[in-house]
This record gives structure tokens, C-alpha cells and sequence, in this order.
């Protein structure tokens, strides 16, 4: 095979895509909600662009700017101006309050049938579907505790902090907040025993905390893993003493499964402590986490298929709410201008 180097000519067809072509059909094929993602993301990383909400259709020279005058103390209302009729203007402003007056007179400008009474209840029935249909906000953690405690028969006092440790917690069950921090602050009347006061309404904390740590689900109101976890284990369990040493003294060690380590220092064998890590396993770290409330984003449709009056169906796009972009006059007019530096 001979190798040599030498120019040649070859006629070839390729198609190649701009990168503002490769842009545009990407644009082209997002939903919705994707497209208003793309647009707010891009309203936020460049200055440059403004945007029109989509209210109505745009005239001519509608981004020029124009003069704001004040109106004075004796200006009339904006429905007590007479209706001027001009010749160079074509009075949208008085037609758009005629128009006003029409939606909150409806008695006076109404020109439609009044609906029948069969028309009203049938519009009655649709929205009470609609209120049926309505997601139900799910209980919450809280809300299932604070259930649960109306069981106890507890004191004013230690009721009020058992809530106040309660609306504490977070979304997967652990109080995070010290107890000092959920203390009232001392009254007045302590005086020079604040600090008995103090070291009394800490027992009264510790009381409350040992009754909401009582509740559904287990381990909830715990202040660290290794608390949640002892406190989801009962007597009854086959493994109880060993998985008390071993949540107490090898966690780390079990995640990193250094179980001769573990046998060597708590004298449990290899299989006991291999059956007690399945029970382990059983434990829930996060008590809470079933309660997390999930929202479902509303749905928004792209394509609306209509039946009209004929009988044929019709699909039009749903892009009204889509607000329409422009490079903003104060750019153009720093482009335009020539001592207009390049970082600029």
C-alpha cells in the first residue's frame, strides 16, 4: 500500500445545523411549564431582555418611552372623566372604561338572556365537582401527634410544652432545638430564683419530651440516630440486648461492616451479629419522613381539542400565557451611542 501526501478535490452534501437552529427546535419541543422555566431562567441571567405579559396586543412604538405626568390634587377620578370624543386619538382609553362600566353595571349593560334555573344549577353542580375533585391537604406530622396527645391526661403545663416540643420537630421527626431553647423566659415576679425556676421548668421539659417520645410513630422526638433508633426497639425483640450494644457503640462500625472488629470487642459472634443487623435494618431512621407532604404540580395543557358549532373538532395551541420578549431601548441606546465602551 502506497502512502503519500497531495490536494484533492471532492464534491460532497451535509446538512449542518446552525447553533441558533439547534436552539430553536429545542425551544420548539418544550411543554409549558418548561418553556415559562426557560424564559424566567433566561429573564434572570440576561439583563438585556424584557418582557411584555401577555394582557393584550401590542402597538406600535409600545417600548418607547414616553413622559409620566402626575396628576394634581383636583384631578378627577379615573370614572368621572367625561367621554371625549377625538379625532386624533382613537379613544381606546374611554372605550376600555365604557367597557368598565358595563362589567360593574351588569343590570344596566346586560344584553345576554338571563340563565335559566336549569343553567344555574347545572353551573352549581360543576363547581361543587370542582370542590370535590380538590386535593385534600394530608394530615401532617404534627397534626397526628397533637391527635395522639388528647389521649394523655396531663397538666396544663406539661401539655402546652409537650405542643411546643411538637411544632418544633422536623420533617422527619427529630427535635433539633435544644430544650433550653423552648423555655418561656423567667417573669418578673422569680426575682433572685430564676435559676430554680429555671432548673424546674427543664424538668417540666423533660417530662413533656418523655410523653411525645411515647407517641406514633417510633422514634419521634428524638435528638440524634442513635436515640431514634433506641427508642424503636422494645424488650420483646429476639435481639434486644445486642442491638442496644451495637446502636450504641457500633454504628460506625457497622457501616463500614467491620464486623470482626465488633466481635472482638463486644464477644457477640459473626452470625449473631449478622442477624441482629437485619433487625437493625427493620428501623426506621427517619419516623417522620412518612408524613412529608407531596404537592402535584397543576397540570397545563399544551394542546386544547374544541367541537364547535358544526360539529368538527379543532386543536389550537395554548401559548396565551407566554409573555413576549424584547431587547430593552436602554441597550439599544448604548449600542447605538459611540463612546459606548466594549465591556459595556
Amino acid at each position: 500500500m502506497r502512502l503519500s501526501l497531495g490536494q484533492s478535490m471532492q464534491m460532497a452534501q451535509k446538512q449542518v445545523l446552525a447553533p441558533r437552529m439547534i436552539q430553536s427546535m429545542e425551544i420548539l419541543q418544550l411543554p409549558i411549564i418548561a418553556l415559562q422555566e426557560r424564559i424566567e431562567q433566561e429573564m434572570e441571567d440576561n439583563p438585556v431582555l424584557d418582557q411584555v405579559e401577555p394582557s393584550g396586543e401590542e402597538e406600535e412604538g409600545a417600548f418607547e418611552e414616553t413622559a409620566i405626568v402626575e396628576p394634581g390634587p383636583d384631578a378627577l377620578e379615573e370614572t368621572e372623566r367625561e367621554l371625549v370624543v377625538s379625532e386624533t386619538t382613537n379613544n381606546e382609553d374611554d372605550f376600555e372604561r365604557l367597557l368598565n362600566m358595563s362589567e360593574n353595571l351588569p343590570d344596566e349593560y346586560e344584553e345576554r338572556s338571563r340563565p335559566s334555573r336549569g343553567q344555574i344549577e347545572a353551573e352549581g353542580d360543576r363547581r361543587h365537582d370542582q370542590m370535590a375533585n380538590m386535593v385534600a391537604r394530608p394530615e401532617s406530622l404534627q397534626d397526628y401527634l397533637d391527635h395522639q396527645l388528647s389521649w394523655f391526661d396531663l397538666d396544663d403545663e406539661t401539655r402546652k410544652m409537650a405542643d411546643r416540643i411538637i411544632y418544633n420537630l422536623d420533617s422527619n421527626g427529630y427535635l433539633k432545638s435544644p430544650l433550653e431553647d423552648l423555655l418561656l423566659p423567667a417573669p418578673a415576679e422569680v426575682n433572685g430564683e430564676a435559676e430554680a425556676w429555671r432548673t424546674k421548668q427543664m424538668e417540666l421539659a423533660e417530662k413533656a419530651l418523655a410523653v411525645v417520645q411515647r407517641l406514633d410513630p417510633p422514634g419521634v422526638g428524638a435528638r440524634s440516630l442513635k436515640e431514634c433508633l433506641m427508642l424503636q426497639l422494645t424488650p420483646g425483640l429476639l435481639f434486644f440486648e445486642e442491638l442496644q450494644v451495637l446502636i450504641e457503640n457500633h454504628l460506625e462500625d457497622l457501616e463500614n461492616n467491620r464486623l470482626p472488629l465488633i466481635s472482638k470487642k463486644t464477644g457477640f459472634s459473626i452470625e449473631t451479629i449478622q442477624e441482629a443487623w437485619e433487625d437493625l435494618r427493620t428501623l426506621k431512621p427517619k419516623p417522620g419522613a412518612d408524613f412529608t407532604e407531596t404537592s402535584a404540580p397543576a397540570v397545563t395543557p399544551d394542546v386544547f381539542v374544541e367541537k364547535d358549532e358544526e360539529g368538527v373538532y379543532k386543536v389550537h395551541l395554548e401559548d396565551g400565557d407566554l409573555p413576549s420578549l424584547y431587547i430593552s431601548p436602554y441597550y439599544r441606546r448604548l449600542l447605538q451611542e459611540t463612546g459606548t465602551s466594549a465591556e459595556t
